[in-house]
């Protein structure tokens, strides 16, 4: 019985340690992709504004 009640309490911390890696695994990549957006948005701009001085 007291094997079992460990057995559940070391499945519930694995899942909040996954759960907690998946939310930061989420901000770390949506950051990412975030940076890559506006890098490339101001790539886009830099190249419109020099066509346009020409």
């Amino acid at each position: 019985m007291a094997k079992s009640k460990l057995v559940e309490a070391n499945e519930k911390i694995a899942e909040e340690v996954v759960g907690g890696y998946k939310k930061i695994e989420e901000r770390v990549v949506s950051g990412y992709k975030k940076s890559r957006r506006v890098q490339l948005a101001d790539s886009i701009k830099s190249q419109i504004n020099s066509l346009i001085t020409f």
